[in-house]
């Protein structure tokens, strides 16, 4: 078997990429930009009509450096959401506890948030601490993430290692998302 790996571009993209920037970006680099864009608050905000009901086009910056700033953004976020980044600088963040140590439920029974206190209760002992209002409310393709994921594993026991990973990484998301805000997509 092959295991040569083929970008998937066209010819003209490819020149246009290769003409406007002067360099041959690999697929990785380039994929990171157009995700650093999709992400990118003024894109967001400037498309959000097309935005759920397609992508609109993809603006590149004049700056090569500009390019390589929000490629390397948008690997890491890709990185980050594919839950392969390092979480280190997350770790005290989504720490599973629980209120009553003489119920060490698992089970996600009724799902709740308590914003001055920043628990994110799965059950009445259960809970995961330094859970942010953002990150609480952080949406994908239109669901909250954390409230979408409890609701569909209702009843289960819950893998909290796994899902103090999801928290760490929807924290780590938002801080690299306004790093990406930081650069002007002009």
């Amino acid at each position: 078997m092959n295991c040569d790996k083929l970008e998937n571009f066209t010819q003209d993209f490819r020149e246009f990429m290769d003409s406007k920037y002067s360099e041959h970006f690999s697929p990785e680099a380039i994929l990171g930009y157009i995700y650093a864009v999709l992400f990118h608050k003024d894109y967001r905000e400037k498309y959000i009509d097309f935005l759920k009901i397609d992508f609109p086009k993809i603006p590149f910056v004049e700056s090569k450096e500009k390019l390589i700033a929000l490629s390397k953004l948008g690997q890491n976020l890709i990185a980050t959401h594919l839950m392969q980044d390092n979480l280190s600088d997350t770790e005290s963040i989504g720490e599973a506890l629980f209120l009553d140590t003489a119920n060490k439920s698992l089970v996600i029974d009724k799902p709740s948030y308590k914003e001055s206190e920043q628990r994110l209760f799965v059950n009445k002992s259960l809970y995961f601490e330094k859970v942010s209002k953002e990150v609480w409310a952080y949406k994908i393709g239109g669901y909250a993430v954390l409230d979408k994921y409890l609701k569909s594993h209702k009843g289960e026991e819950i893998d909290y290692e796994h899902f103090q990973q999801v928290i760490q990484s929807l924290a780590k998301s938002l801080e690299i998302e306004s790093r990406i805000a930081t650069i002007a997509l002009k």
